[in-house]
């Protein structure tokens, strides 16, 4: 082998190495995100999406309930366990603070669709009967 040949291989190596051992070696600490000291704006944005998904859990629930498909102390039972969790987010996310303006954490705002006197509501063409969401939900189970 020559100089040169060691030279590129070296070139070519260390470079390779050094990107694969980085987030192994350290490259986390230096970024300032380590496993124990995250972020505020993280730990928030990770309690926003967990109280997010427990809200749909809750409104799934309900729906779940009224279609009939749990008892009724099946659902006080999971409804009290998931209003429990739901207040135990709230309270963390109160003691993290007041939300700084710009953060990741605030959704973008949806564009408004006008006044709600203007909005036009998607209705049945004549002759067919408008039917509530309940009457749609068995009529479906039935089939």
């Amino acid at each position: 082998m020559t100089a040169l040949q060691i030279t590129l291989i070296a070139a070519i190596v260390l470079p390779a190495l050094a990107i694969v051992l980085w987030p192994l070696l350290g490259g986390r600490a230096a970024m300032g995100t380590t496993s124990a000291g995250r972020a505020p704006d993280d730990r928030r944005l990770e309690l926003e999406e967990e109280k997010a998904a427990l809200y749909r859990a809750l409104r799934e629930l309900d729906f779940d309930h009224e279609a009939g498909h749990l008892s009724d102390p099946d659902y006080q039972g999971l409804r009290e366990r998931y209003e429990s969790r739901a207040g135990a987010l709230i309270t963390e996310l109160d003691a993290l603070g007041p939300v700084e303006r710009g953060g990741p954490e605030l959704a973008p705002a949806l564009p408004s669709r006008g006044p709600p006197n203007r909005r036009r509501r998607a209705r049945p063409g004549p002759g067919i009967p408008r039917r509530s969401r309940r009457a749609r939900w068995r009529s479906w189970c039935s089939e």
